[in-house]
């Protein structure tokens, strides 16, 4: 098991921890709860640090397609969304088994905590960590430009 902790100053970056096939990450990030949810659930935002929404929408009980570029697509099932503070999915490329990602959204004084577990990644888990590390920190900038 890898653990690393406390990378504050280079990267918002409070957790990481890779197992077997679970990849966690705690991240903070100087917004609201309620600017993060939208950052994770709304397709102007996404669009800006995951991947063009090609179709559906993420919302309770839905399912949605993610291109990450060269129609290159994820598709996803919404599983659980409470909003603000917890959203689940399951995660499907074309060439990889179906995984499961979860967010948790917590408010902390400096804004807001999010738990990101990738789950079901197996042989994947180090592709995924580093591809995770560069997604979240698009996600922490670009409440700045938004």
């Amino acid at each position: 098991m890898t653990v690393h902790r406390g990378i504050v100053g280079l990267m918002p970056l409070t957790s990481l921890q890779a197992t077997n096939s679970l990849l966690s990450l705690e991240w903070t990030i100087a917004v609201s709860p309620t600017r993060t949810w939208s950052l994770l659930t709304e397709e102007t935002h996404l669009k800006q640090w995951l991947g063009k929404l090609a179709q559906g929408t993420v919302a309770p009980e839905a399912s949605f397609d993610v291109d990450h570029g060269d129609g290159y697509k994820c598709s996803s099932s919404v599983l659980d969304f409470e909003t603000e503070r917890a959203l689940r999915y399951s995660w499907a490329f074309p060439d990889e088994p179906t995984s499961e990602v979860s967010w948790e959204v917590s408010p902390v004084p400096e804004g807001t905590k999010l738990k990101l577990d990738h789950s079901g990644l197996s042989d994947l888990i180090d592709s995924y960590r580093d591809g995770w590390l560069v997604h979240l920190t698009y996600l922490a900038l670009i409440h700045r430009f938004t």
